[in-house]
């Protein structure tokens, strides 16, 4: 399992994708789960944690990339906006932390939402991101310094990572 992370137009997506194809390329079946956006609804995040967790029990495939994940997503956007719930620290453990996923923190210096509208969006969302984009740099740095087993900028080439993981997969690392 590889989960990339990082705040909205940091390159998460571009670097799933990538990896994908790279990966795919290889010979790998790789399955990438793209990020749904913001809860819908109340409660409605615990069900999207549980289906990620079956996805990854059941996949046929060799690696599931987790453009997001909401066990990390969802507690960092809750720091921003009280009326969004949390994910326990029990929780957060046994559906991510506990199945000892490749974790890839994407922070680009620069930050645009140019080209990242998603049709979760709201306004409302991209008002709270773009008013406290600096307090969602730090909230995913903190996260990322306890948790992150990699750093990643847009620029950076993606060789490495693919062999790693690569090397993860033949080596068995989360079985």
């Amino acid at each position: 399992m590889v989960v990339i992370e990082g705040p909205d137009g940091s390159g998460k997506s571009t670097l799933a994708n990538d990896l994908l194809t790279q990966l795919s390329q290889d010979g790998l079946k790789i399955s990438l789960k793209l990020t749904e956006g913001p809860e819908k609804k109340p409660g409605e995040i615990i069900s999207r944690i549980n289906r990620y967790n079956v996805d990854y029990e059941h996949s046929p495939c060799h690696i599931i990339i987790y453009d997001r994940h909401p066990v990390v997503s969802q507690n960092i956007y809750s720091s921003l906006d009280e009326k969004r719930a949390t994910v326990s620290y029990q929780n957060a453990k046994y559906f991510l932390y506990d199945k000892k996923p490749y974790i890839i923190y994407c922070r680009d210096t620069r930050f645009s939402l140019d080209n990242q509208v998603q049709e979760w969006d709201t306004t409302e969302f991209k008002t709270l991101i773009l008013e406290n984009k600096s307090q969602l740099k730090a909230l995913y740095d903190k996260w990322a310094l306890e948790y992150a087993n990699m750093i990643y900028r847009i620029s950076d080439p993606i060789d490495s990572i693919t062999e790693l993981l690569k090397w993860r997969y033949n080596h068995h690392v989360n079985d």
